[in-house]
């Protein structure tokens, strides 16, 4: 008889694994406390728009590495159609001054010396980085045997110069070495300034190659195409029921509790959920080690962040698409709990069944803090005048981007840190778990647990990094253990 493993959270994670562990012949059981799968990676329908939430991108949409052929045994391949955008992302300062990350190297490199000819020496370098890293599967590539990592390493030794330079570098130190103070603040700017260098240096390289692809139907299409193949393996999962705790016997882990109180016995447990919830609530904080509980302590999180959604009824053609989004630089303007001097935002002008006929979704990002809307959360009243605040202080700064986009605004939604909590259990409202700081994205996190067998854990929170390959990754992992 096939040994069960009980999955906690229907997520991305979650349905990874449990396609890995049927692959594998166990048989699987995942436990989702919401009515769809898909944890952060979701939609929702306002209206008549589909608000989608989470994914910008897929790396290995395409190509031939190990994560695209991993992806297609997922069935998020051949059953999605993915754009690929030439553009990566639009930074667009408050004087109109853009930068335009593009496919082509020796564009983008050309566009830099013609904004920063002070500055060509560092451009130089920082693109031929970019290309030695699209040279490589660097990130792409899981070896399994002992001769495929030396291989792997081997492959590595071109790579070694962009290593010394920019593995130490966050990105605010990647822009303090160009001279030009646009090109300084946009790549200090492009994500959280703390983030490693190295993430941008990858996505630019991944770009280059033309394997990053947005799936037409968003996140939603996404969770539905892995939960569908999750189903056709053999799969099982159940809906609206959330786990309270995490059953032990003789340090082992042996199945799950309901909130219900029902009892799932099974032989393997793998929490797909947040951690900070998995120590101190599933295991009732019996497992923490000191090292574990300094993470908590110590480590930087993804920044929380206000998402708010606008239905636009307006199509966009004459604006170029984008991979990731444009970020545009705006008067230092105090929104919710700071100042801010950029908006992140996303017209899904390459993407028609989110929006009906003629018309278009548009969303913004910005960072926010979780406590300061905790503290709201008490007076029911003041957190959704705050949130109304929030749109009305960025249409019009929305307006002078796009502009006339204001009249044409006939839906708005907002989401806040506290709903990502809510709603996933993100710990603080942390959307990708812990931030991939050149210090962090080099961690190796255990995804076990030494006081307690046959238990495991996959996801963004023991992976610094968060999106999605750290899903995938993270629970192949984990299914060679069991």
């Amino acid at each position: 008889m096939s040994k069960s493993v009980a999955i906690i959270g229907g997520g991305v994670a979650g349905l990874c694994a449990g396609c890995f562990a049927l692959e594998k012949g166990l048989c699987v059981t995942i436990f989702e406390q919401n009515d769809i799968p898909g944890g952060l990676c979701t939609a929702w329908k306002r209206d008549d728009y589909t608000i989608d939430f989470c994914i910008h991108w897929l790396t290995g949409a395409t190509g031939n590495s190990d994560l695209f052929k991993t992806w297609q045994f997922l069935g998020v391949i051949n059953t999605l159609t993915y754009t690929f955008p030439d553009e990566f992302m639009r930074i667009v300062g408050i004087d109109g001054t853009s930068l335009i990350f593009t496919k082509d190297l020796d564009k983008l490199e050309a566009d830099m010396l013609a904004l920063a000819p002070e500055d060509a020496q560092e451009i130089k370098q920082l693109i031929k980085a970019i290309k030695r890293f699209a040279q490589s599967n660097f990130g792409l590539i899981q070896p399994r045997t002992y001769w495929q990592k030396l291989i792997s390493l081997i492959r590595l030794i071109p790579l070694l110069p962009t290593f010394k330079k920019y593995g130490p570098l966050s990105l605010k130190e990647l822009g303090a070495l160009f001279k030009n103070p646009f090109l300084s603040k946009a790549f200090a700017s492009t994500w959280d300034p703390r983030l490693s260098a190295m993430i941008l240096l990858g996505m630019l390289a991944w770009h280059h190659r033309g394997i990053c692809g947005y799936p037409i139907g968003g996140s939603m299409a996404f969770a539905r195409a892995l939960e569908k193949r999750f189903l056709e393996l053999g799969g099982t999962i159940h809906y609206k029921t959330a786990v309270s705790k995490v059953v032990t016997h003789d340090q082992k882990a042996v199945g799950v509790e309901l909130k219900d109180g029902t009892l799932f016995a099974s032989d393997y447990v793998i929490s797909a959920a947040d951690s900070h919830q998995t120590f101190y609530q599933l295991l009732e904080n019996r497992h923490t080690t000191p090292k574990v509980a300094s993470y908590f302590q110590e480590l930087p999180l993804f920044g929380p962040l206000i998402f708010v959604a606008f239905g636009v009824k307006r199509t966009f053609e004459n604006v170029s698409q984008q991979v990731s989004c444009s970020l545009f630089q705006i008067p230092k303007t105090h929104i919710a709990d700071r100042d801010h001097e950029w908006l992140q935002v996303k017209i899904y002008n390459q993407d028609n069944t989110l929006a009906p006929q003629g018309k278009t979704l548009v969303t913004v990002l910005i960072d926010s803090d979780y406590d300061y809307w905790k503290k709201l959360e008490q007076d029911p009243t003041a957190y959704a005048e705050a949130k109304e605040r929030v749109v009305q202080t960025i249409i019009p700064l929305l307006d002078q981007l796009v502009p006339g986009i204001a009249p044409d605004i006939e839906m708005h939604d907002i989401s806040t840190p506290l709903t990502v909590n809510r709603y996933t259990g993100n710990w603080k409202g942390a959307y990708e778990g812990w931030l991939p700081t050149p210090k962090t994205i080099i961690m190796s996190m255990e995804k076990t647990v030494p006081t307690l067998q046959n238990f495991y854990m996959v996801g963004h929170w023991v992976q610094p990094g968060g999106g999605l390959p750290s899903c995938v990754m993270t629970a192949q992992e984990v299914v060679k253990m069991l």
